[in-house]
């Protein structure tokens, strides 16, 4: 039986040769925008581990890069920071974005894909509307993104058009990276938490289910995995609805929950970053626990979210094993 797993960030700065060839490539986003190094990166966590998926190489916010604003990294915080979006009518003239901005990234995929192991999956990526939206109107994310918040309050009809062109923009570019190579895609909503009702249905569900339904009527032979972070018992509702093929799941989710999710799709995840840090018995008891309770169901066994970088290559090497045996 085919074994599924990878961990989000897999090619990070925990891996000394991801460290070394960003330094060659001179900061994240260059690296990013320069498609013989980050097919190189998007390889060597392969290369080392023999992962059963690959994801390549790039960043949630290219679209708002595609749309006119600017992306920088603060290189000594990691963060990300956008430009935002200064007045109403910037939103009232904002249109199609321009993709061929996003070029290097499908050479990046093209050169992978002719690299990669026939066997290994290819996963291609963007970031969801919502969290996308955040990014654009604060500049950069925090713990309760207020001030987005506010502005979807008051400015209801410009932020409704915005996840629009966001939606429309994340669907074109999904498509383009799948005819470069990918044949999984995800749908990363890393700020879904601290949601009403309704915005959860506008911003959330709704986009998310328009971006995978009108994918999947095009392309069924793609997985499609949504990854709605911190959405607590509103992962039930967006199984149900969403038209994701797999779900990602948080560290917050029971075992109890994420069994019940595997009744509408797959599930992807939930181990704790920090426990992948940590190691020892208590680890690989986890893994052998995630391993045995999913087994029944699709399942792709993963991290709750990104890899940290202090994180002991031989723990990972040891995971990979269980998994394995």
């Amino acid at each position: 039986m085919e074994k599924h797993f990878w961990f989000m960030r897999q090619a990070g700065r925990y891996l000394p040769e991801y460290r070394a060839t960003r330094e060659q490539a001179g900061g994240f986003l260059k690296l990013c925008f320069n498609p013989e190094l980050a097919c190189e990166v998007t390889l060597q966590p392969i290369r080392r581990f023999d992962f059963s998926h690959s994801i390549i190489f790039s960043d949630i916010l290219t679209i708002p890069y595609s749309l006119g604003y600017d992306v920088t990294i603060d290189e000594n915080k990691g963060g990300p920071i956008v430009q935002t979006i200064g007045t109403i009518e910037e939103i009232e003239k904002l249109e199609k974005a321009d993709l061929t901005k996003l070029s290097k990234v499908l050479t990046a995929i093209e050169k992978t894909r002719e690299k990669l192991p026939q066997k290994t999956h290819l996963i291609g990526f963007c970031g969801a509307p919502w969290t996308l939206a955040i990014y654009m109107i604060q500049g950069k994310s925090n713990s309760t993104n207020q001030e987005t918040h506010l502005f979807a309050y008051k400015n209801k009809i410009h932020f409704e058009k915005l996840i629009t062109i966001l939606t429309n923009t994340i669907i074109e570019y999904a498509e383009q990276q799948i005819l470069a190579g990918c044949n999984t895609f995800q749908l990363f909503d890393s700020w879904a938490s601290f949601l009403t009702d309704e915005e959860f249905e506008n911003y959330v569900l709704k986009p998310h289910q328009t971006i995978f339904k009108t994918l999947k009527t095009k392309y069924p032979q793609i997985t499609f995995i949504g990854f709605p972070r911190g959405i607590g018992t509103n992962y039930t509702k967006y199984v149900q609805q969403s038209e994701c093929d797999i779900v990602g799941c948080d560290v917050s989710l029971s075992y109890e929950t994420m069994e019940n999710l595997q009744k509408y799709c797959g599930v992807q995840g939930n181990l704790d970053p920090l426990l992948l840090i940590q190691g020892g018995d208590l680890l690989e008891s986890t893994v052998k626990k995630l391993c045995h309770l999913y087994q029944s169901g699709k399942y792709i066994f993963n991290l709750g979210h990104g890899i940290l970088p202090q994180t002991p290559i031989e723990h990972v090497e040891k995971v990979i094993q269980i998994i394995k045996n």
